[in-house]
């Protein structure tokens, strides 16, 4: 849930004036909503729009909870993959929490920075483990950090709006790979969709009772493990029918995302990055809002 924050405890963290704040409020810049006895209240969602969208300094950080250094250090996403594989090697939540914060109310989006910040700092960290200059440990120690890092940035992105279309997903039995899966809810919830985390390793045939249950707009499948292909071939029958009685499309990710899975989920789009999952995320929502003719 979206932390609550107090009128007073949000402009001490900006540095300016709580009436400021409030005109802000009733000018309709930072939506706000009232408790039963008439208090404000507004989401840090809501917070953090208002200082990407402004373009305002947060002097203050940590009076919302954020890591001291945010808005501190860097801002800009060349070069941010160096420093987030120091702190991912390092281990170190709260230059990495800092770092991606940043980023994120410099106006860069979740799916920009999962592709050029988090995914080439693995990269790195994947060439160093190969080379003997990373334990296993280490890497997974690294992958805990991010995963924290994401669950804490999707409780302060701002809610999606009620009429939002849903989005679900996970990964299928072979693929133990959490951090792909949740760069890419992430990614959708930014995008402006109701998002669903099955979550990993589900074999096929339950992927599609939820996409009966739930009826979803869009299911989207991660796929990094090697040993996913026979369980999806497995599978697939009842989830194509499942997707195609309800008019759910499909996108599919991943470096296992092969020929052969494809083949058997047609009319399935494949992505290879998140900014293209993003890109054809909005433009369903522009489709669904645009009037018929």
């Amino acid at each position: 849930m979206n932390k609550q924050l107090t009128p007073r405890k949000i402009a001490r963290a900006m540095q300016v004036s709580e009436a400021s704040l409030k005109r802000w409020c009733d000018r309709g810049l930072i939506p706000s909503v009232r408790t039963a006895g008439g208090h404000r209240r507004i989401e840090l969602g809501a917070v953090l729009k208002f200082l990407r969208e402004s373009g305002r300094p947060l002097p203050a950080p940590e009076l919302l909870g954020l890591p001291s250094a945010v808005g501190k250090g860097t801002q800009v996403v060349s070069g941010a993959a160096r420093e987030a594989t120091a702190a991912l090697a390092a281990g170190d939540d709260e230059r990495f929490g800092s770092l991606m914060y940043s980023l994120y109310l410099a106006g860069h989006e979740i799916a920009e920075i999962g592709d050029e910040v988090i995914a080439r700092a693995f990269a790195q960290l994947g060439d160093r483990w190969q080379h003997g200059a990373l334990a296993v440990y280490e890497e997974r120690r690294a992958c805990e950090v991010v995963l924290r890092v994401i669950h804490e940035l999707r409780r302060a992105l701002p809610h999606p709006e009620a009429k939002a279309p849903l989005a679900i997903g996970g990964t299928p039995s072979g693929d133990p790979y959490s951090l792909p899966n949740a760069l890419v809810e992430l990614a959708l919830r930014e995008a402006g969709w109701h998002t669903v985390n099955l979550g990993c390793g589900l074999p096929v045939a339950t992927i599609a009772d939820a996409v009966t249950d739930l009826r979803p707009a869009l299911l989207w499948l991660s796929i990094s493990g090697s040993a996913v292909a026979e369980e999806i071939l497995d599978g697939a029958a009842k989830l194509v029918a499942a997707t195609r009685s309800r008019d759910v499309h499909i996108v599919v990710g991943g470096r296992a995302a092969t020929d052969s899975v494809l083949a058997v989920l047609p009319g399935a789009k494949t992505v290879a990055s998140l900014r293209e999952l993003s890109g054809i995320a909005r433009a369903m929502i522009t489709q669904q809002q645009t009037p018929a003719d």
